[in-house]
């Protein structure tokens, strides 16, 4: 079958299985690997005989991620043992044109096809708007198109590294449409091919998922987030990967194009009447690119054989100089001191600090970097990015000092912050914007009393909504962040849609409202629809109450607009729009995703939201304001209250919640409890302090100690409070 495939090199190939199934090799832990997968490694090596097994051994036997450390050593001397050794570095591909669903490619002076998706006779676009080309993903996208020309594949790489971007180049170059399908825990293998739903006459039928559009049309499907499916729903996977072929539960079967048009022949019917009994084609240019994350563990060896793997490692520190560039208005001087900063944290002695520092992935860094060049301070944009105030302290401190050591520090920003509007324009420290004027039924109006430390924060997240970017907003509950987000709303005249999640929040929950109309299922579109539709801006509430791997499939929406609907329905970037299909949402240009979060854990006990979602957001730490901004804010809430004992309150909650953060307290004091306790003196001033502190505080009393340092606290500050002893209920 493979004329130009040289003997000695297949023999050195085939060796490697055979050695894995072998007892010793078992004895040292080696995954095993399925001879079927050489078949691919001896298509590329026909094509390509100047490559080495050793340059292709690691895309079907990934060693490197799938080995622990002490284990690579004895694996290296296998390959050596078997003459799997390494040779003169390959050049990377070019591709030539476009023709009849074939690429021309060429390879160190050697040309072979490999699969297109466009008929087209002149060369591709060679790079996509948001692709800046270096070495690395020059090689990378190489590598993956020798991979294409027999196989299937598999990104691997950490989040925020630029896979996705890669990708949208890969299939910019070989001219593919591509059609992402975001995986998740609960997926099964059903909705990975069909769905139910009820026609126009109540009927129950199947409709085809995107990916059997996708194997029919011969588009690049993207599985992204591979690694959330459980091992048994990507085994489904394998006929369709090896063979191409797959039957799908309505009975239909799709085969290979090659076996439907021997079929054809053999039957004497044609295409349509093959299709007509259930037997559909798989385009030839179908392929499939699947992402995981390589912090995952989820490789098996009866995975191994789907793909080929290809690893999307760190740039080297000039490509990262290069990424950066692209951040106008940034200087030199800061460009090189935020590379500095990522560089000192990922190499820190303190296994937490560099930990923290490997969080800062390539989009982080162009976020930061855009960031301070709007204005913003570095040491304020890595800290905010890093949300260092929700960080232990131990760490935030060693964190800080290591970032202070190369002046990196934060700084407090004394200028006076003022609000000002025309018809057009809203200006909020500086930071002008021009009004959206949507309209005015879906603008929130909020009580807001102007403060500079909230006033900073409305500043801030403008900065980020001019960037074009979407907001994660984290903090405490009662720290304000409905409120200032519905203030800053108000003053943009932006109309706003709200969606509340929790615990039994579902991926159909947020993305359509199913309902019974004359008998049949129909969808109407839930909040998040009718943002992305008519360009409002999307307020998701108690964002960390659901579970992560429900919020997780709003990654692909925020990062390429698109994203597929649990009714049928594609959301799709406002360019790519086909108007005329009711199947289709444009993605407005306007939409913007405004995300409310508390810290994860105790006492909040919420999900990490921030460590799945936050690469892709503009993140700001809320917390409470500084006493002066607190005094002034409670002055509007209480006008008549007297002043020193709004300063004794200031202070004694002050305390309460530095107690809080350091453990002593399990609950943190915010400015609703502080306002609250305000608003009740303002209406009923004949209560007293003491009654108005019971409304907020009486709850302590069921644990003794908490209750006695709150006491004390209060006592230390000038408030009578506590004075008549607490009956237990074990003492009447």
């Amino acid at each position: 079958e493979y004329t130009l495939l040289q003997e000695d090199k297949i023999h050195r190939v085939l060796a490697l299985p055979s050695f894995l199934k072998e007892t010793s090799s078992q004895q040292l832990g080696f995954p095993h690997l399925s001879s079927c997968s050489t078949s691919s490694i001896a298509a590329i090596l026909n094509n390509l005989p100047h490559l080495l097994p050793y340059d292709l051994i690691d895309k079907v036997y990934p060693y490197q991620l799938v080995l622990h450390k002490d284990m690579l050593v004895d694996f290296q001397k296998v390959l050596t043992d078997l003459n799997i050794i390494p040779g003169v570095a390959k050049g990377q591909c070019t591709v030539k044109g476009i023709r009849d669903y074939q690429a021309e490619v060429v390879l160190d002076g050697y040309s072979f096809t490999v699969p297109s998706g466009r008929s087209s006779r002149t060369p591709p676009s060679t790079s996509s708007s948001t692709y800046i080309p270096t070495k690395t993903q020059e090689k990378l996208i190489s590598d993956m198109i020798v991979s294409h020309s027999a196989a299937d594949i598999c990104l691997i790489g950490k989040q925020g590294c630029g896979k996705s971007v890669v990708i949208e180049e890969f299939a910019k170059r070989l001219g593919y449409e591509t059609e992402t399908v975001v995986l998740y825990n609960d997926m099964t293998a059903r909705d990975l091919f069909q769905r139910r739903h009820t026609d126009e006459e109540g009927n129950t039928v199947w409709e085809q998922a995107p990916l059997v559009k996708a194997a029919v049309d011969g588009k690049l499907l993207v599985l992204d987030c591979v690694h959330q499916l459980h091992t048994s729903v990507i085994s489904t996977l394998a006929s369709l990967c090896e063979d191409r072929q797959i039957d799908l539960p309505d009975g239909t079967r799709l085969i290979a194009h090659d076996l439907h048009v021997d079929m054809c022949e053999k039957l004497h019917v044609s295409s349509d009447e093959l299709a007509a009994r259930g037997v559909l084609p798989i385009h030839p240019s179908f392929r499939i690119i699947a992402t995981a994350d390589e912090a995952a563990d989820w490789l098996s060896p009866e995975l191994l054989s789907l793909w080929h793997h290809h690893h999307h490692g760190n740039i080297t520190p000039d490509e990262e100089k290069q990424v950066l560039l692209q951040c106008e208005g940034l200087e030199s001087h800061y460009l090189e001191l935020l590379q500095r900063t990522s560089h000192v944290l990922r190499s820190h002695d303190d296994p937490v600090i560099s930990s923290v520092g490997r969080t800062l992935t390539l989009r982080q860094l162009l976020a930061i970097g855009r960031s301070v060049a709007a204005g913003a301070s570095l040491g304020n944009a890595v800290h905010t990015a890093l949300l260092t105030r929700f960080m232990p302290v131990l760490t935030r401190q060693t964190l800080t000092s290591t970032l202070e050591s190369i002046d990196v520090s934060q700084t407090v920003d004394n200028n006076e912050i003022s609000i000002s509007t025309t018809d057009d324009t809203l200006t909020i420290g500086g930071v002008i914007v021009r009004k959206l004027k949507g309209d005015p039924r879906l603008i929130p109006s909020t009580t807001f009393y102007e403060n500079q430390n909230q006033l900073r924060l409305l500043r801030d997240m403008l900065r980020s909504v001019t960037g074009g970017g979407h907001i994660l907003l984290v903090g405490n509950q009662g720290v304000g962040k409905n409120k200032l987000v519905d203030k800053l709303l108000q003053l943009m005249e932006a109309p706003r849609e709200y969606l509340q999640l929790h615990r039994d929040s579902t991926i159909q929950s947020i993305t359509v409202q199913p309902g019974i109309s004359d008998g049949k299922v129909v969808y109407g579109d839930s909040a998040l629809v009718r943002a992305v539709r008519n360009g409002y801006v999307l307020v998701v509430d108690e964002a960390d109450k659901a579970s992560t791997l429900v919020t997780s499939v709003l990654r692909n929406l925020l990062d390429t607009g698109t994203m597929w609907l649990s009714d049928g329905r594609k959301i799709v970037k406002s360019e790519e729009s086909d108007v005329r299909s009711d199947k289709i949402i444009q993605c407005h240009p306007n939409f913007r995703a405004i995300f409310l979060a508390n810290r994860p854990g105790f006492p909040f006990l919420g999900n990490d939201f921030y460590a799945v979602m936050g690469d892709l957001l503009s993140c700001h730490a809320v917390d409470n304001p500084d006493p002066d901004s607190e005094l002034m804010l409670l002055k509007n809430y209480g006008p008549d209250v007297p002043g020193d004992i709004l300063t004794k309150l200031i202070g004694a909650f002050s305390e309460l919640r530095e107690m809080s953060d350091k453990g002593v307290f399990l609950y943190p004091y915010s400015t609703r409890e502080l306002v609250n306790i305000v608003k009740h003196l303002q209406a009923f001033p004949e209560d007293g302090i003491t009654t108005a502190l019971c409304n907020v505080l009486d709850f302590e009393q069921q644990n003794g100690d908490i209750w006695d340092s709150i006491v004390n606290i209060l006592h230390k500050h000038g408030i009578p409070f506590g004075a008549t002893p607490i009956v237990k209920t074990s003492q009447r």
